[in-house]
């Protein structure tokens, strides 16, 4: 049965300069969606200058964005999304807040794409600092979702676990009728352009290693730099590619290190944010792709999309196995396994990888992936309940109610802020301090 679904999520800039997982995310579960037969209408979230007039679509298939944290912006998601049958959050995290936040009595499907206590103390092991106010953030955005969701979509199996726990404490495991349908949905294998073939390294050549993707505070930026300094300076023929990885407001520690390392070190390439055709012919001339993660939760419960995109670049992979997928992918030898995240072991692996030609892995991960991880099977969860949604009791109401006095709060507190006496006072605030 076709259904009216509104998807909330992040998506690109016009220049799509902006597609990471988020932006990915949305457009992979959109289209899973519409190839199922349901009516899509996608809210995209966005910094607030990115945000259309208020007009919506002028057809219920269309896209209307809307300013993030904009003054007035949950009455606004809440008016597009009014004709909708089913709404369905897609990426971390705010879609799945504010899908609940303005659902009344519809159902939810809230994708919970890694958990966001996990993010936090990542951020925290990285910085060897307590975070309350992240903390803070991470309850008022997943509140709403683990109160009033009725279906949870989550990365791994891993997840799924960790995921039954917090919906124990809101007491949602011990009644049925409030337990929500919590289905993994895999990060699927879906970017722009076809996946390019294998680029076997000739003799003599160079081996060229791509480090691609954010610099989040999960990525053992320091051990990789300290790994491929020892490979470099034991061998001469490795070259090495860094990708715009700085991710304002998240963690900027690691991409300033990279950043740094990359523009004094000889051999080195430090590609600008590129679209991603731009980003697939600077890949073009890299062999291995280098993936590194730091010890913690999330990448004991989280994913790599990064990982996918580099096999889906042709590029073959070397990777720690932290997690549920990479751990799955190289027990089938669709990537190398790093056995730690030490610098020595990194070291050894990229002078394996120099004295070894390329192999068909890149290859045969795409012709698997492509199959196994398609959007309309990566996300059969989240189909299968479009097809017959239903509501579940909520867990905690008073929780819920919190959650929705906050949201009220935050956003009287944006339109404060972008008062125009606000802004003249700030101005002089500013003025006198000079």
């Amino acid at each position: 049965m076709s259904r009216r679904v509104v998807v909330i999520g992040r998506v690109p800039d016009a220049d799509r300069l902006r597609t990471s997982f988020p932006e990915l995310r949305t457009e992979s579960l959109a289209l899973a969606l519409r190839e199922a037969g349901h009516s899509v209408r996608v809210i995209g979230l966005v910094p607030p200058a990115e945000a259309r007039s208020r007009r919506g679509p002028k057809a219920w298939e269309g896209e209307a964005r809307v300013g993030e944290e904009a003054p007035g912006w949950l009455e606004r998601v809440a008016e597009l999304a009014a004709e909708a049958e089913l709404l369905v959050s897609a990426g971390p995290h705010n879609g799945g807040r504010v899908a609940c936040l303005v659902a009344k009595e519809r159902p939810v499907w809230a994708d919970l794409p890694g958990d966001p206590f996990a993010e936090v103390q990542a951020v925290s092991l990285a910085t060897g600092l307590p975070l309350p106010d992240r903390q803070a953030g991470a309850l008022a955005a997943a509140l709403p979702l683990l109160c009033r969701a009725d279906g949870i979509g989550v990365v791994s199996e891993r997840q799924r676990l960790l995921l039954l726990g917090q919906l124990g404490l809101l007491g949602r495991l011990a009644d049925p009728a409030a337990l929500p349908v919590i289905g993994v949905t895999p990060v699927a294998w879906h970017f722009d352009g076809s996946p390019a073939p294998p680029r076997p390294r000739a003799a003599g050549q160079p081996l060229r290693v791509a480090l691609i993707g954010g610099a989040n505070a999960w990525l053992d930026v320091q051990a990789m730099i300290e790994g491929l300094e020892q490979a470099m300076h034991a061998q001469p023929g490795i070259e090495v590619l860094v990708g715009e990885g700085d991710l304002p407001g998240h963690y900027r520690a690691g991409w300033e290190l990279l950043r740094s390392w990359a523009q004094d070190r000889p051999g080195v390439r430090l590609l600008p944010r590129l679209a991603p055709a731009a980003l697939s012919e600077a890949l073009a001339a890299a062999h291995l792709g280098l993936l590194v993660d730091r010890e913690g939760i999330e990448p004991e419960t989280g994913s790599r999309t990064r990982v996918l995109f580099l096999l889906h670049q042709g590029l073959e992979v070397l990777s720690t196995t932290r997690t549920e997928l990479c751990a799955g992918l190289a027990a089938r030898g669709l990537i190398h396994a790093l056995p730690d995240g030490r610098p020595e072991s990194i070291h050894r692996a990229l002078l394996d990888r120099l004295a070894s030609r390329s192999g068909p892995q890149a290859e045969e991960a795409a012709a698997r992936l492509a199959v196994e991880l398609r959007p309309e099977a990566a996300a059969a969860a989240l189909l299968d309940f479009a097809a017959q949604p239903r509501r579940s009791a909520p867990g905690q109401p008073l929780g819920f109610e919190l959650a929705q006095d906050n949201a009220r709060l935050r956003d009287a507190l944006a339109a404060v802020h972008q008062s125009p006496t606000w802004r003249l006072s700030s101005r002089l605030r500013r003025l006198r301090a000079r």
